[in-house]
């Protein structure tokens, strides 16, 4: 059965709250366009958006621990974290 892409998320951050840098970076790859995009629609200005987008990964990295999957997926908890940047 394939495993669905909050599922993968899910471990991702697991990893990410154990410290693994490996697990931020595939995160960073399966999200950073769709953040970006999100904050370039909000500042209009890529040295904004590229600045807040490194801000948001940053506190995935200091706060993955803080996920509830009560909330929301992984991907809509990145987006909140970004938008709130």
């Amino acid at each position: 059965m394939e495993t669905s892409k909050s599922e993968v998320d899910l471990g991702l951050l697991l990893r990410i709250a154990a410290r693994d840098e490996a697990a931020l970076a595939e995160f960073y790859d399966r999200h950073s366009r769709l953040v970006y995009s999100v904050i370039m629609r909000i500042l209009r200005e890529p040295s904004d958006a590229e600045e807040v987008l490194q801000e948001a990964f940053v506190r995935v990295w200091s706060r993955s621990d803080t996920y509830d999957a009560l909330l929301g997926s992984p991907t809509a908890w990145l987006l909140r974290i970004a938008r709130n940047r």
